[in-house]
């Protein structure tokens, strides 16, 4: 690791947090997807057990259904990961992920939200948003697409094909200052049915979003084929 990379790693990492979602309802999964088995773990720790490896559990806050949240803490028990504070979401991601900012501890001042359906996210991938947060407000991982993306109406016709060279697609985690984020979760209630991730909320209330370009395999899994796939990248690892 460059030695830089590694102190300013070092010196964010007292006042970093993470807000680890896991509120979703699995629909087009089956039952609750984070609790199926990937490599014998629970598919929602696997990404909680490899950020736990630098950043403190008791800064972060897992955001879980109302009603589950023994059913994660006996799972959080089982791997040694019962630090982890939990906090009940709400109806909409806007709703859990506000839920979760409110909990995590007043020092954190570096806020992180990630998918606890991405079990292949590399820890070097949060710091790297992380720094990103720390010294330009923002810090959201993406990706360049790679597929020709057309613009369609709802008959399937299609209206207009955007340049390529411009077009990412965005994972977590995605990483704020905290007062930034506190701001939009604040400001643009009114949307929340229309977002569909942080980095919206951030840039309605006003503020940049920098991407964080990530190379890396991030799999989110939303259908039980991809568990498969989850299996096999793990094993190339």
């Amino acid at each position: 690791m460059d030695t830089t990379f590694q102190s300013q790693t070092e010196r964010i990492r007292g006042c970093s947090g993470v807000i680890f979602a896991a509120a979703g309802h699995s629909s087009r999964f089956g039952d609750n997807k984070l609790f199926a088995l990937l490599r014998g773990m629970p598919l929602f720790c696997h990404c909680i057990r490899r950020f736990a490896q630098w950043i403190p559990l008791r800064n972060c806050v897992l955001v879980v259904p109302k009603g589950e949240q023994e059913d994660f803490r006996r799972h959080l028990d089982a791997w040694s990961l019962g630090e982890l504070p939990l906090t009940e979401g709400g109806a909409t991601r806007f709703d859990s992920v506000k839920a979760g900012l409110a909990a995590l501890p007043e020092a954190v001042s570096l806020v992180a939200v990630q998918d606890t359906a991405r079990p292949l996210t590399p820890l070097e991938l949060l710091q790297r948003c992380l720094v990103n947060a720390d010294q330009g407000g923002s810090g959201v991982a993406a990706h360049h697409v790679v597929d020709t993306i057309k613009i369609a109406s709802p008959q399937g016709l299609v209206l207009e094909t955007p340049k390529r060279s411009s077009l990412w697609a965005t994972e977590t985690p995605q990483a704020f200052r905290r007062d930034w984020l506190e701001t939009g979760y604040n400001t643009v209630k009114s949307r929340a049915d229309t977002l569909t991730d942080d980095a919206q909320v951030v840039q309605m209330a006003g503020f940049h979003v920098l991407l964080v370009e990530n190379h890396a395999p991030n799999l989110k899994v939303t259908y039980p084929q991809d568990l498969v796939l989850a299996e096999a990248l793990l094993a190339q690892a």
